[in-house]
C-alpha cells in the first residue's frame, strides 16, 4: 500500500489454480494433437523431445475456466492444470479447494476421481474500466524534479485484470523507456486517458462481488439450460 491513490484505484479479485495428482496418459482426458514442435528440430532435450502436445482450453464464463495437461515424473504420465474462481474477498482454503474440484468436475464429469495435488492462488488487480493503469505518481514527485525530469517520482503498472504477459511486457517497456527519457510521451498517453480512477473504497469491493455472484448465478443457469437474460460482460 505505497499509494493510495492507487490502492482505491482497483479492486482485488482473488482467482486460483491447482495440479492433479499424475495422470496415466490414457487416463487424460485431454486428447494429444501430436508431437511436440521441437521432435524434429533437435533443439531441445531428449525428454521434451517425446512429449505429446495438448491443447489447452477454456470456458467463456466470466468466472471462467481454463486448463491444460503439464508433463509429470514417471513414465506415460501426465498431470492436469486447472485455473478457476473469481472473488473479491479471500477464502478458506478448504472452501477453494471444494469448489475448484467442483468446476474441475463441471467440465471433465470422468474425473470425480482425481485429486488436486496442490492449489495456489492470489489477487489480481482490477481498475474500473478494467485497463491497465501505467504512469506516474506524482505525489510522490521530487521537489527538485521538474514535470520534464522522468527520472523521478513513483512509476506504476498495474490494473491488468488476467490480461496476461503480454501487456505486461508493454508496460516494461514504456516504463522504461519514460525513465530513460527515450520516450517521455507513451506514459503520459496512458495517464491522461486511462487514469487511476476511485472504485468507492471499500464500497466497490463488495459490489464487485455481488456482480460476481450474480454472473456466477447466469453462468450457472445457462449450464444447467435454463433461459437467462442476455447481459454485457464486464471484460
Amino acid at each position: 500500500k505505497l499509494s493510495s491513490y492507487l490502492h482505491h484505484a482497483v479492486v482485488p479479485i482473488y482467482t486460483y489454480m491447482g495440479v492433479t495428482e499424475p495422470l496415466l496418459e490414457s487416463e487424460c482426458p485431454i486428447p494429444p494433437i501430436g508431437r511436440n514442435k521441437y521432435a524434429a528440430t533437435g533443439t531441445k532435450s531428449d525428454v521434451e523431445k517425446k512429449v505429446k502436445s495438448r491443447p489447452m482450453g477454456g470456458d467463456d464464463f466470466v468466472c471462467l475456466n481454463y486448463w491444460r495437461c503439464a508433463p509429470s515424473e514417471g513414465k506415460n504420465k501426465q498431470r492436469i492444470l486447472f485455473g478457476s474462481l473469481a472473488d473479491s474477498y479471500p477464502m478458506p482454503m478448504w472452501l477453494i479447494q471444494y469448489r475448484l474440484k467442483k468446476a474441475f468436475v463441471q467440465v471433465y464429469p470422468q474425473c470425480r476421481h482425481v485429486n488436486f495435488e496442490c492449489i495456489w492462488g492470489g489477487p489480481l488487480a482490477f481498475s474500473r474500466r478494467a485497463v491497465p493503469l501505467i504512469g506516474r505518481d506524482e505525489s510522490f514527485q521530487d521537489d527538485n524534479d521538474d514535470d520534464d525530469d522522468c527520472g523521478g517520482s513513483v512509476w506504476y503498472a498495474t490494473g491488468f485484470g488476467g490480461h496476461g504477459i503480454v501487456p505486461t511486457v508493454m508496460a516494461g517497456s514504456v516504463l522504461a523507456n519514460a525513465i530513460l527519457g527515450k520516450d517521455k510521451e507513451t506514459w503520459r498517453m496512458f495517464q491522461q486517458h486511462f487514469p487511476p480512477e476511485n472504485m468507492f473504497w471499500p464500497v466497490g469491493r463488495l459490489g464487485a462481488q455481488l456482480i460476481l455472484f450474480g454472473y456466477n448465478v447466469i453462468d450457472w443457469a445457462h449450464v444447467k439450460g435454463l433461459p437467462v437474460p442476455k447481459v454485457p460482460k464486464p471484460w
